[in-house]
């Protein structure tokens, strides 16, 4: 596929109510949770999310495969909307993006998860990278986010320039494997490790 797909941004109270019950296993479930009204916040920050996305963001996705030489293999991505929970992380599969009160943070998170999938949709050509290789036994964390930053890195370069990518990174400083990464990005030169 040459194109990049399509991202389709929704909130699925059934997702989110799910989520919640199972990682609120032996807690107790907030009661003060008013499932109506955050129905409706969720919906209503999707609709906004989704056209802030579609205002530029997205293009995001083509400077990713261009700097790492990995071709998008779908064509439209759901993307799950979650609670703002401390509980709840984002991940990639299926891709599930935690809302953030912060909107900007929130596409940056998307991006960041986005990019896991194109390296998830092309592990035949990174695992045999040979930064990759040599930092094989790096923690399991630090090693799926190397060619991450890499990529994020460049993108970010080309886009919105380096000042962006340092603010990222500033929010990964009690994270010590993510740091790691970066370090390790940074000591090997994105030059060295894209195109994967």
């Amino acid at each position: 596929m040459d194109k990049f797909p399509r991202v389709s941004i929704v909130y699925s109270p059934i997702y989110d109510k799910e989520l919640h019950r199972i990682l609120n296993l032996g807690k107790k479930l907030k009661s003060e949770f008013n499932w109506n009204e955050r129905e409706k916040y969720g919906k209503d920050y999707a609709k906004k999310l989704q056209e802030k996305w579609d205002s530029g963001p997205y293009k995001s996705l083509s400077v990713m495969s261009k700097v790492s030489g990995l071709p998008w293999r779908e064509s439209v991505v759901t993307c799950y909307l979650i609670s703002n929970e401390e509980y709840f992380r984002s991940f990639s599969d299926p891709l599930t993006v935690r809302i953030r009160e912060n909107m900007e943070e929130c596409i940056d998170v998307l991006i960041h998860e986005m990019t896991h999938r194109l390296l998830l949709q092309n592990m035949d050509k990174v695992k045999n990278n040979s930064v990759l290789v040599k930092y094989r036994n790096e923690n399991e964390t630090t090693r799926h986010h190397i060619p991450v930053f890499a990529i994020l890195k460049a993108l970010y370069q080309e886009l919105y320039g380096l000042d962006k990518f340092q603010k990222i990174k500033s929010r990964y400083k009690n994270k010590p494997h993510y740091l790691r990464a970066i370090e390790i990005v940074e000591k090997e030169g994105i030059e060295n490790l894209l195109p994967m």
